[in-house]
């Protein structure tokens, strides 16, 4: 995964994805949370989207460099951790990256690993805590350590 310097967004696109969070966030069972985050994210074009991906774009370290094969067809919005397993984050600006459709829609899809590296006792410290997220090949997401010089 390429390592990406965030932007801001405006404060009307703050509060339009917090609208949208806040119809998930007042639900009670998660499964009711899951769906209604799938709805609203099907239904999601507006001006707020349009500036959310144009940020992302600019995030980008090249034209549209999807973030985690890192080929430049990167075109959909993708979220970190996918909507239906964490709907508390569906509307979170932190929680989205610029990915190409194969791998949001193939390869990642709704799986997701979180990897701590610092539980991990085959860290070598030359690591320094950096790594690529990279798909293993059942699909999921794991943490590659990457040198620092």
């Amino acid at each position: 995964m390429l390592l990406l310097n965030s932007k801001t967004l405006t404060a009307k696109t703050l509060t339009h994805l917090a609208s949208k969070q806040s119809q998930i966030d007042i639900l009670p069972k998660i499964k009711e949370k899951a769906e209604k985050a799938t709805k609203l994210w099907e239904s999601k074009a507006s001006k707020a989207f349009d500036e959310i991906k144009k940020a992302l774009e600019k995030m980008c370290v090249g034209l549209e460099i999807c973030v985690y094969c890192e080929n430049n067809e990167a075109t959909d919005i993708e979220h970190i951790y996918p909507k239906k397993l964490y709907p508390e984050k569906a509307f979170t600006w932190e929680n989205y990256v610029l990915a190409c459709n194969k791998c949001n829609s193939h390869h990642k899809s709704d799986k997701f690993k979180i990897f701590n590296p610092q539980n991990s006792a085959n860290v070598d410290s030359q690591f320094r805590g950096r790594y690529r997220l990279r798909f293993a090949r059942d699909g999921v997401v794991v943490g590659v350590p990457e040198l620092v010089a």
